[in-house]
């Protein structure tokens, strides 16, 4: 974890746009091609600082990695809603509600991970599953299964369990 915490906080740049720290570059694995601070990798990367800030807590180490991370959580862009009302897959506001495609890595601070949450923040709970909703429970092996356990996350056990039902 701590490698992967220094590669990530020499990666990240800011983005002239906003000031926020982005990843760039990096890849869309749902609508290809290079971009430039994805929703997805922002969440991965806080949680990653996240824990290797409490890892190094419990272990009383790496006091300055610490509070580098600290430092830079703060900035990275943040979880942003769109016109849509749905949790933006990107830094600019361009998401498609007709898009349905299966995969759906911008909610990954909502499951697997747990940044976006009803308790924490019940609005951008709403807008994570706006996004689930505008790309249809379509979807096929394991984006069958992800998408199982989101609506699960989000408490609509039904809904989930009608998807469990269908395959």
């Amino acid at each position: 974890m701590k490698e992967a915490a220094l590669f990530f906080n020499h990666f990240l740049i800011k983005d002239p746009v906003t000031g926020y720290l982005i990843s760039t570059p990096s890849n869309s694995p749902e609508q290809g091609g290079l971009v430039a601070g994805p929703t997805m990798d922002h969440q991965i990367i806080r949680n990653l600082f996240s824990n290797v800030i409490a890892a190094g807590k419990t272990l009383n180490t790496d006091v300055a990695l610490r509070n580098t991370l600290t430092e830079k959580l703060k900035l990275i862009a943040p979880n942003k809603i769109g016109k849509h009302r749905q949790l933006q897959e990107w830094m600019q506001d361009k998401d498609d509600p007709n898009n349905k495609h299966r995969h759906i890595s911008h909610l990954w601070g909502m499951y697997p991970g747990n940044e976006i949450n009803y308790d924490d923040d019940a609005t951008m709970m709403n807008a994570a599953k706006q996004s689930l909703v505008f790309r249809g429970d379509e979807a096929t092996g394991w984006s069958l299964g992800w998408k199982i356990n989101c609506w699960a996350r989000f408490k609509d056990a039904e809904h989930a369990f009608t998807m469990v039902k269908c395959c």
